[in-house]
């Protein structure tokens, strides 16, 4: 059950996915269980919602959101990224500035914003 909630945190993460996504995720990263099994387990769960368009993460501000773009950003060996790379693991849907990106560097103390490259502290 641990692992299946750590593999629904990551996938939702980025963004707001459908049932069938999140479903199509958990078996790709090796966990076999049924739609309704993971239907009721996103039910269930405190730190899951259900939005307009399918299952999110419950209350997480802008500033949260980046900081755990930036841990999945640097989860490798690099030091420096282009503020463009945070993107690939944002939501689409989800506006971040500069300023937002400076907020939550200085949030979270692992990270630095240089111009427009982020520096791992």
């Amino acid at each position: 059950m641990g692992q299946l909630n750590k593999v629904v945190k990551d996938v939702l993460a980025s963004g707001e996915r459908g049932l069938k996504e999140v479903v199509a995720e958990c078996r790709q990263r090796g966990l076999a269980c049924r739609a309704e099994t993971l239907e009721v387990f996103l039910r269930l769960s405190r730190e899951v919602e259900e939005g307009s368009q399918g299952w999110r993460l419950r209350g997480r501000s802008a500033r949260q959101r980046v900081v755990t773009a930036l841990d999945k950003l640097f989860a490798g060996p690099g030091t420096y990224a282009p503020v463009e790379r945070l993107a690939q693991h944002l939501d689409q849907d989800t506006p971040i500035t500069l300023e937002d990106i400076a907020a939550a560097c200085a949030e979270s103390g692992r990270y630095r914003l240089v111009g427009k490259m982020i520096v791992r502290s």
